[in-house]
Order: C-alpha cells, then structure tokens, then sequence
C-alpha cells in the first residue's frame, strides 16, 4: 500500500482544491423566455476579468460560472445587442431572468446585483437627471466604497442624461479615493482633458503644510519655476511617484526651480503617517479634498501619479504622468540659477528624452 500513498495524497488534495473552487465559485443561472441556442458574451468592466467568455444556452437555459479573486463587475452582451451589468462575489450564486413580454431583465443574488436591480426599477419613472442623481447620492453616501457607483455614473449620467463635467465630479467626490479609482472612472476623467481651459492659473490655491500652517501656492517659491506631485496616500503608485522626484531634484539642482509634493488626501493622519515613512529634501503640503481638491478639479487631472511645472505666477505651463516628461520640459524651458556654470546631472537625464508616444500637456 506504501507505494501508492503519493498517489491517493494527490488525489486527495485534487479533490480538496476542486470542492473548494466549487465553494468559492460565483454561479450564474438563467432563462430567457422563449429563447433558444444562442450565446451570451461576457466581457470584464475592467481588468479584474480581463478576457472575454461565452455563456451557451440550450433552450433559452444556461448556467455559467468561475472563481472571482475579488468583487467583480461583468458585462452580458445578448445576442440582440442588449447589455446588462452583473457583479460576481464568491460563493454567491445569481439569477437572470428575460421575460418574453419585452420587460427588461431581472438580475438577483449578491448584494450588487440586488441593488443595481431596484436601482433600475426605480430609475425607469425619472424624467429628469436631478432625479436619477439623487437616486446615485443617495447610494454613494449610503456606501462610498460601492463597487456599483462607478457603473452607475457611466451609464446613467454620461451615457443617459450627458450630465455636465462638473455634476460629475460633484457626484463622483463622495465616493471613497479608492473608488474614485476604478478604471471605469480614470477612463471618465480621462475624457475631460480634451475641454482644459489655455490658461490656468492656482495662485489661491489653499494648502497646510505638516504643522498645520496654512499657507497659499502663490507664497511657494515665488522666484522661478516651480514643479510638484500631485499624489494620495491611497494610490500605491502615486507615492512612489512623490518619492522619484528625488532623480528629479538632483538633476537640476543648478536650475531655478522649486520642488514640492501636494497630496489631496482628505484624512490628515494618513498623509502624515506616509510622510513619516520618507525623509525627502522637500516640503510636503495638503489640499485635502480628495478628487474635489482644486489642483485636481482645474488642472484636469485623470489619474496618478500627476506632476504639474507652475511658472512663478502659479500659471500651469506642463502636465504629465511621466516623471521623465517633466524633466525633458524643465532642461528646455526653465533657466539655470544666476551665476550658474554647470548643467543638471546628465546621468539622471539619460532616459528623460520624452517617446514618441508621449504628447505633451502643455496649457
């Protein structure tokens, strides 16, 4: 028997992984009235599913399921072209119903689900987007961490109402920095670029330094130009950000620039607890906020990490997501020190050309 124990110890542990799979899976049952053998597509709203499937019913029948690492919205695209949003959780099994009279489908199971379908419901009697907008508040300040808001605001007031930029960001500023993140709204914001103003100018631009004194961005580095990171302590990749521009201000320590690092977090313990972490050459200062913030708002700002070049009139001249961006612009548009001989340290520019695919936010 000895000689077969490896064996039974695979198969054992085989059997344990499956019976946990199937524990943890999210299922998907459905029926589509009067329906027959066509297939359902399901995409991802963003990377959490990134590959597309095929749902196959069999007499307007099907069952369909995977094992979601984490909360994740999917896409049904019918076979008529109709879309409806599901969110997967584990171990939840939901229903989709498409009735035959051509009322809209019925999705239940799951707390998303559940609360995107009695949204729907109610949502088909608004005659106006201020209705609809308050149905999508009221979510929001229920729960800012909804993973169904970020839908919501695509779909209903970009997609249905066409809402203003400004009601979106009014709407979008309750939700938690974290949600504010989703791709779907990074996307969103993304499109605002294309309507910046030429000229934009943040001198009473309200900010608190860590000892609580507050000050304004016109009283920072009046000589000269001056450049920041926009970051969050929230955003992983955008503290990593405030930390690079330490290559940045070695580079041009002959040049007339100021550095600084601007966070918008709204909860000042944990913008001090992040700062705590690094000892960096420069001053830190808060405008706390969040997506709401001022230098957010009216630099357009879509994503992080974001570094923004002021004159000294605290006129955005350049903005970009690549710190390697901002120090080509700063070596061909700001001026040395007075007095000063040397060139910024070549070595920190050896990859700081700006790529071809690159475009430059130049206001």
């Amino acid at each position: 028997m000895k000689k077969f124990t490896p064996v039974l110890a695979a198969a054992l542990l085989s059997l344990l992984s499956c019976n946990r799979q199937e524990k943890d899976a999210f299922v998907l049952h459905g029926s589509i009235e009067e329906g027959g053998n066509d297939s359902i597509l399901v995409i991802g709203l963003d990377s959490r599913f990134d590959r597309s499937d095929f749902i196959h019913c069999t007499d307007g029948q099907f069952s369909w399921s995977f094992v979601p690492d984490t909360i994740t919205p999917l896409l049904l695209i019918m076979p008529d072209g109709q879309q409806f949003p599901v969110f997967a959780e584990k171990a939840v099994t939901a229903t989709f119903t498409m009735p035959s009279d051509g009322s809209t489908a019925v999705i239940s199971g799951g707390h998303y689900n559940d609360i995107i379908q009695v949204f729907r419901e109610q949502a088909l009697s608004d005659t106006s987007a201020l209705q609809t907008i308050a149905r999508i508040d009221s979510i929001i300040l229920d729960d800012p961490f909804s993973e169904c808001a970020p839908y919501l605001v695509c779909e209903y007031m970009v997609r249905k109402w066409h809402c203003s930029q400004n009601t979106i960001r009014n709407t979008t500023s309750k939700m938690s920095g974290i949600t504010q993140d989703s791709p779907l709204l990074v996307s969103l914001r993304s499109r605002f670029i294309e309507n910046e103003p030429a000229n934009v100018y943040l001198s009473d631009v309200s900010l608190t330094d860590s000892t609580g004194q507050k000050l304004k961005l016109q009283d920072m580095g009046s000589q000269g130009h001056m450049v920041v990171c926009v970051w969050a302590s929230w955003h992983e990749g955008s503290v990593q950000a405030r930390r690079d521009l330490t290559r940045l201000a070695d580079a041009f320590e002959d040049y007339n620039l100021t550095i600084a690092d601007i966070s918008i977090d709204v909860r000042k313990d944990r913008w001090i607890n992040c700062l705590r972490e690094d000892s960096l050459q420069w001053q830190s200062f808060n405008e706390n906020g969040g997506w709401s913030s001022r230098i957010v708002t009216n630099t357009y700002i879509p994503e992080f990490p974001s570094y923004i070049v002021f004159s000294s009139m605290k006129k955005v001249m350049y903005r970009s997501s690549s710190i390697d961006g901002v120090m080509a612009y700063i070596e061909k548009n700001v001026p040395k020190k007075a007095g000063s001989k040397t060139t910024g340290k070549k070595d920190n520019l050896k990859d700081s050309t700006v790529p071809k695919k690159f475009k430059l936010n130049t206001l």
